[in-house]
């Protein structure tokens, strides 16, 4: 399966992307890029919300660190909601707790925006 990203703005000027499927080498730059668009648009508040997807790859990892430095470097912030049980475990042996804050649900999350905290 492939990678199927839909994006949405909340209420603060919060903008969410929901990936469902797998990501992987064959399918990354699409989520490299549609973060990159994001960016580019001057959408600081970012929610990506993991909670459908299969499958995330090293390079997966990779894209969103290079996302969220790229977002904290212009003074906004990429947060990660709804991550599954595996994907925690990889987030967390990895070191990225220091580098993302992450919530369970895309409303949890972009709460913390919506009250600064």
């Amino acid at each position: 399966m492939g990678l199927l990203v839909l994006e949405n703005q909340r209420a603060g000027n919060i903008c969410v992307l929901e990936f469902n499927g797998t990501v992987d080498m064959g399918n990354v730059d699409e989520l490299s890029n549609r973060l990159k668009d994001v960016h580019k648009r001057g959408l600081s508040k970012v929610v990506v919300d993991m909670a459908k997807i299969e499958s995330f790859s090293s390079a997966g990892w990779g894209s969103l660190v290079e996302a969220q430095f790229r977002f904290t470097q212009s003074g906004g912030e990429l947060i990660l909601s709804g991550m599954q049980e595996t994907q925690l475990r990889v987030f967390d042996l990895m070191g990225l707790e220091e580098s993302f804050k992450q919530f369970p649900d895309i409303q949890t999350a972009c709460g913390k925006f919506q009250v600064g905290k």
